[in-house]
């Protein structure tokens, strides 16, 4: 979780091995009150994105958690990125996404593989 230096808005991430769920995540944050235009999912069926550590870096990503979260999109996993204008909302999606088992990247947290079989 981190927030723009330039504004205040705040971006929590979350990580999802399973489509479904992130399908049902977004539903649900959608049924909380988030615009869609707050959430965003990212994934790969197949191959490498382009310059993702860049995207993710402008989205307001801490340079960790996009190095972290790209490094999981080789192992199938899909990125869900919400985007909250207030402290609380931030505090909520972030409930929400750990209800639905999303994984949040931390200092210190395992490999990709490694975290894979804990959701």
């Amino acid at each position: 979780m981190s927030k723009d230096a330039g504004n205040s808005t705040w971006h929590v991430s979350s990580l999802f091995w399973d489509g479904f769920e992130v399908a049902r995540a977004i539903a649900d944050l959608e049924q909380s009150g988030f615009a869609t235009e707050d959430v965003s999912a990212f994934g790969a069926f197949a191959g490498r994105i382009p310059d993702l550590d860049r995207c993710l870096l402008a989205m307001g990503l801490t340079p960790y958690e996009s190095a972290y979260f790209a490094a999981c999109f080789d192992e199938g996993a899909v990125l869900l990125v919400v985007h909250a204008h207030k402290l609380e909302q931030r505090n909520a999606a972030a409930r929400l996404l750990r209800r639905r088992g999303g994984l949040f990247a931390a200092a210190g947290s395992s490999l990709p593989s490694e975290n894979r079989g804990v959701l």
